[in-house]
């Protein structure tokens, strides 16, 4: 990936927010407790930047993605406020909220098959999002707009004819990409977009993501494992650990000088040309969410804990000008 992929920074008013999350909360209830996958998640996003969710499988990312598009059942249970564009979702009827989708917010999943109908051809999954949302046209209007949804995204009109079996991951990657721009989102969620695709296709689909996202003027947040990725594309980085944001700040920054200890040993697992040898990993494993450790969760696995990691729970703090951490140890002195 080149440097050109990056996502434009706003450039709308300033006080204006795409995105406003404010201690976002998402349990699943179980016999045994409740499990605690998203816990007092807390961030922003102006028009056209892009957020990375970054973290170990387990951490809490597709489960905040769900949260936020509102597609959590019971016995999940969610809170906090989701403000986008200044309206909380959490208050929106079920009605509203199927309105809300596609023209609030959109999600582009892990698996694009899944996504689509394997026994519908793909113009009328297309056209089902204009009927469901009350959009009225002909069909050579409906017919149209699908087709210029499919050049959007580097397709063929003529794939309108195609049921999803007929087509590469890269193709159908794309088709999900075109539904969830159909109506123009205020918000995009990418949850491991390319995570199913091969390196070359990777590369294409992230092109025609932060492109169509650019001509949307949509904020958008990335979900994903591969932070080689996201120092590339994204604006901001947020990494998750156990449920919780642990840090956030600008992915520049974040690479350069990692406060937390998990983003450290994360950017320090890289691989890199420069230094050869063994690959390095995070000793210890993620924690049960029906078991956290007391203090810091990531006490346990933490190179630099002390006595107070493993009895108080840390703020979360300002460490700079845009940038939060959630760690007893790191960050005071760059506050001050």
């Amino acid at each position: 990936m080149t440097s050109d992929m990056k996502s434009p920074a706003a450039t709308e008013n300033p006080t204006t927010l795409a995105l406003d999350i404010r201690g976002l909360w998402a349990h699943y209830m179980t016999p045994a407790g409740a499990v605690k996958a998203v816990d007092g998640v807390t961030f922003s996003l102006k028009k056209g930047e892009t957020l990375g969710l970054i973290g170990e499988s387990g951490s809490g990312k597709t489960s905040t993605a769900l949260a936020l598009m509102r597609l959590l059942d019971p016995p999940a249970q969610v809170g906090g406020e989701v403000l986008v564009n200044g309206e909380n979702i959490f208050d929106l009827s079920e009605n509203e909220m199927r309105k809300a989708r596609f023209t609030k917010i959109a999600l582009v999943t892990q698996g694009a098959m899944n996504s689509l109908n394997p026994v519908m051809r793909i113009r009328p999954q297309i056209a089902d999002i204009f009927s469901a949302h009350g959009i009225k046209m002909g069909r050579d209007a409906s017919d149209k707009r699908v087709s210029e949804l499919l050049r959007a995204v580097d397709l063929d009109p003529s794939v309108a004819g195609m049921y999803p079996h007929e087509l590469s991951g890269g193709m159908k990657q794309r088709v999900v990409i075109a539904m969830a721009i159909a109506l123009d989102p205020d918000l995009i969620i990418a949850d491991e977009p390319t995570s199913a695709l091969d390196v070359v296709v990777q590369r294409q689909v992230m092109r025609t993501l932060m492109r169509v996202q650019r001509d949307v003027g949509a904020a958008m947040i990335l979900i994903g494992h591969d932070m080689g990725l996201m120092a590339q594309v994204v604006d901001h980085a947020g990494i998750m650990y156990a449920g919780k944001l642990v840090e956030l700040g600008p992915v520049k920054e974040m690479f350069a000088n990692p406060l937390h200890p998990y983003t450290e040993l994360l950017v320090k697992s890289l691989p890199s040309m420069r230094a050869k040898g063994v690959f390095k990993s995070i000793p210890g494993l993620t924690p049960s969410l029906l078991d956290l450790p007391s203090g810091c969760t990531f006490n346990p696995r933490c190179p630099y804990a002390e006595d107070k990691c493993r009895t108080d729970k840390p703020e979360y703090k300002t460490a700079s000008k845009g940038h939060m951490i959630s760690c007893h140890l790191r960050g005071l002195e760059v506050s001050k």
